[in-house]
């Protein structure tokens, strides 16, 4: 599977997952109807951020420690960022 798929793919189930999340984790609500009937609470709302802001967290740290390990694994290999097959002139 294509790289920049898989990529798209990830993003596409973050983004159903972040508008989900109030139907997943609100108390009073069992389904989309009761939703609509009962909105989330000042407290649900709370609670949301919340949860947004540890992944937030959660995926700054990641990031990180991707770049941490990239910049490792290419001092490692000591291979140039680049080679040039030919000059035209």
């Amino acid at each position: 599977m294509n790289p920049r798929f898989q990529q798209v793919l990830l993003h596409l189930a973050g983004c159903i997952m972040v508008l989900a999340l109030p139907l997943l984790f609100s108390p009073e609500s069992l389904s989309f109807h009761d939703y609509l009937r009962n909105p989330p609470t000042q407290r649900d709302i709370v609670f949301y951020a919340l949860i947004l802001g540890v992944l937030a967290v959660q995926g700054f740290i990641l990031a990180l420690l991707g770049e941490y390990v990239m910049r490792i694994q290419r001092d490692v290999e000591q291979r140039p960022l680049y080679v040039i097959d030919e000059v035209l002139e």
